[in-house]
């Protein structure tokens, strides 16, 4: 299969083998993907509005292939390139940022952070199994109250 394009569509990877390219230039791709939309969008407008709507079923999807790549292309580009300068400059993600805003009722937390919450939640819970199990045996002491009173009466 090729490198770049592990998550093929149908039409798109009918389309690669055609072409037997090994790896595809943005141009190429943005063509592939073109391509690909117009012969779904003239199935689906076939198979769902009827013939009369092939045509610009094919050219919608068309648009809507190729304009999607290319947005790929450049926001993958922009990535690429990030990457090569986040040796020099360590930038926190989109999530990261959106944590870190006042108005956002989440917070980023690091592992020690988040072990410490949960050794406290972990002291509260067997805290209150000991309340429980105090409760249990005075529960068991009062029933044993009880019943050696009741064979004193029986006996009586």
């Amino acid at each position: 299969m090729y490198m770049s394009d592990k998550n093929l569509t149908g039409s798109r990877a009918v389309v690669l083998e055609a072409w037997e390219v090994d790896r595809l230039s943005t141009r190429q791709s943005i063509y592939a993907s073109s391509l690909a939309g117009g012969m779904s969008g003239g199935t689906v407008a076939a198979f769902v509005r009827g013939r009369s709507n092939i045509i610009p079923g094919m050219i919608v999807f068309s648009l809507f292939g190729g304009l999607g790549q290319m947005s790929y292309n450049i926001v993958s580009s922009s990535r690429r390139a990030a990457a090569l300068n986040s040796d020099q400059i360590s930038t926190p993600s989109f999530l990261q940022k959106l944590a870190s805003k006042k108005w956002i009722p989440m917070k980023s937390l690091s592992n020690e952070e988040y072990e410490g919450m949960l050794q406290d939640k972990l002291i509260k819970v067997e805290a209150e199994i000991a309340l429980l199990d105090e409760d249990i045996a005075a529960l068991k002491a009062k029933e044993n109250v009880n019943t050696s009173r009741d064979q004193r009466t029986e006996t009586s």
